[in-house]
């Protein structure tokens, strides 16, 4: 895949995520040490693809919340369509935690550890009316341990005008905790609210640079005026120059008298009761040969309604680059039949020379989140180096009932 295939996949770039990722940038260039992950080309692809689908979900009946964010549109009908396996297995549940200012409730989670995935569906009530609260969701955690977020609607900063509903969906832990623990940093704002961003500030024949400059010097002033900007993708914007080591960005805000913290609450929540199984399975191990010599076997591939993780050894007669878009090897996942893609995590094991001269590599794939299983999945095998990238083959796989 490339950048041009991304734009024919999805569009244009969501403003939103374009905020995200400068926002980031200035807190990095500031030396704050922010979370940081490493993300596959096509995670994201797939974050962009999935915030179209969390501002469709905006729009959808708030009635069974899970069952519309984790559902299929259909065109034909206009409605969206939810896998009955996952309809089945989503609990809905009433878990509470109440501070000075929020009531915090969980109202439904979906648990699928065969495919290693969860959803949440929580929602925000300010406890008094017209309260201008910023909450910043923080997790959740699993007996300590954090986990790669899918998709997401209202996740993680959200400026609330009245009772709010979000909606999550992220990968399990590797420790088999069953137990989400999302945390809740409420804040009250005390300023006037913007909303511009660098783009704003783009004139002809200017660089990415100095555009950066005049969103900082305008962004200056406004906070001097005691007043907040708010970017595209609903987070404020901090004082990154003012920010300091192991704190969250809008403590920057909250010295500055911008915000003021109201409440920090935690809420502990067990989804295992009900699991969602798997449904689609690989008969057994299925080989394909590539045109350039390559072989990829396929050895496990389990698919429940809302994941697929597939194991494989893949077999060369060059040694290989480490895997990963910037060189190397990476296998991508689809849905021949439907047109879908998927978020797709592809590691490979270090390459290890066998007795006949070829290089072998253990493959794990995991492609999410699917919302409906697939007849077959297809893979799709690319090279990378010196900036190009090289199409070595697709290979497909057939799946039957996982009880056959």
């Amino acid at each position: 895949m490339t950048p041009y295939d991304l734009k024919d996949a999805f569009g244009e770039t969501p403003q939103r995520a374009k905020d995200c990722v400068a926002r980031s940038l200035r807190m990095e260039e500031r030396s704050e040490p922010i979370m940081k992950k490493k993300l596959s080309l096509s995670l994201i692809a797939a974050a962009l693809a999935l915030l179209t689908l969390a501002g469709a979900a905006l729009a959808m009946s708030q009635t069974g919340l899970l069952a519309s964010w984790l559902g299929v549109y259909n065109k034909e009908t206009g409605e969206i369509e939810t896998d009955g396996a996952v309809a089945e297995a989503i609990q809905y549940l009433n878990r509470s935690v109440e501070g000075s200012a929020l009531r915090c409730t969980v109202t439904e989670a979906l648990y699928d550890p065969d495919g290693g995935t969860y959803s949440l569906a929580w929602r925000y009530e300010p406890l008094t009316e017209g309260d201008p609260l910023y909450v910043v969701c923080r997790g959740p955690l699993f007996d300590g341990e954090w986990t790669d977020g899918i998709s997401g609607m209202n996740d993680l900063e959200c400026l609330l005008t009245g009772p709010t509903d979000c909606a999550k969906t992220g990968m399990l832990p590797e420790n088999g905790c069953a137990v989400a623990e999302l945390s809740f940093d409420v804040y009250r704002v005390k300023g006037e609210i913007e909303h511009k961003n660098a783009d704003d500030f783009a004139k002809p024949g200017m660089t990415e640079e100095e555009a950066d400059a005049a969103f900082e010097a305008w962004f200056r002033e406004i906070t001097a005026e005691g007043k907040l900007n708010m970017e595209g993708d609903g987070a404020l914007t901090p004082i990154w120059w003012d920010a300091k080591p192991n704190e969250a960005q809008e403590e920057s805000l909250v010295r500055a008298g911008l915000l003021e913290r109201v409440d920090r609450l935690a809420l502990p929540v067990d989804i295992g009761a009900v699991r969602l199984g798997a449904v689609k399975a690989l008969a057994g191990p299925a080989e394909f040969t590539f045109e350039n010599g390559d072989q990829l076997r396929v050895t496990r591939c389990v698919i429940t309604p809302m994941a697929a993780t597939i194991d494989a050894e893949y077999i060369t007669p060059e040694q290989p680059a480490p895997g990963g878009t910037e060189s190397g090897l990476y296998i991508f996942a689809n849905n021949p039949h439907e047109s879908e893609s998927y978020a797709c995590n592809s590691s490979m094991a270090d390459p290890v020379r066998t007795a006949d001269g070829r290089w072998h590599m253990a493959c794990h794939i995991e492609a999410s989140p699917l919302r409906r299983a697939p007849e077959a999945i297809e893979l799709t095998i690319v090279r990378y180096g010196d900036g190009e990238e090289q199409l070595v083959g697709k290979a497909t796989l057939e799946l039957t009932d996982a009880a056959e």
